[in-house]
């Protein structure tokens, strides 16, 4: 796969999983849409899930692991990182007037001189909320458009010791997932995995 088209690849399937529910179910047609991309890598993934095989495992130290069971009964421990909070969605300032606009609202509540200026500050008032209205659409547009750009960054980075990753990814180029990471992926996004948790005697046996 050449790196043009990974860049693509990689855009491609940030912007469908970013689509996923925060909880099942998956809609029908997310769902046709990730198998065009994905094939029957997909099912895999989506098995794995309903059998409760993805785990996140929580360490002593309050990071987290995840462990995904293999074909051939031992489990797969995968590091995955969590997005940089810098592209997570950020809306608490998006609906803050401006110092100039609280201005413009402030003297909304002074009587007029003239009888036309309410109407007037009224128009002005009516084109500030449309200019902020769209400004808040663009900067949520914005703010998805880097998250997605920071999930397929992400998913270049992702490695699985099995050897489906291995042919596939490092050996064939032809996907940057196998279906263990898939499982992951879409279990994080749809919160759908099993949590447990470990002491420090068993910490060696997971890093392993």
């Amino acid at each position: 796969m050449s790196p043009s088209s990974l860049s693509e690849f990689l855009l491609l399937s940030a912007t469908l999983l970013d689509a996923l529910p925060s909880s099942p179910p998956i809609d029908d047609t997310l769902l046709l849409q990730l198998h065009t991309v994905f094939g029957p890598m997909l099912v895999s993934a989506l098995q794995l899930i309903d059998r409760r095989e993805v785990v996140k495992v929580v360490l002593p130290t309050g990071r987290h692991v995840y462990q995904v069971a293999s074909s051939a009964g031992k489990s797969y421990t995968l590091y995955i990182n969590t997005l940089d909070s810098s592209v997570q969605e950020k809306t608490s300032h998006v609906n803050e007037p401006e110092p100039e606009e609280l201005s413009e609202n402030v003297q909304l509540n002074k009587p007029p001189s003239d009888p036309f200026a309410l109407s007037s500050d009224i128009s002005e008032c009516q084109q500030g909320q449309s200019k902020r209205s769209d400004r808040t659409v663009n900067e949520s547009q914005e703010s998805r458009r880097r998250r997605i750009h920071a999930s397929g960054e992400e998913l270049q980075r992702m490695y699985c010791p099995c050897a489906g990753f291995s042919y596939n990814s490092l050996s064939g180029g032809r996907n940057v997932l196998c279906k263990h990471l898939l499982a992951v992926v879409i279990a994080r996004k749809t919160s759908s995995w099993v949590e447990g948790s470990v002491g420090m005697e068993a910490v060696a046996g997971i890093v392993t």
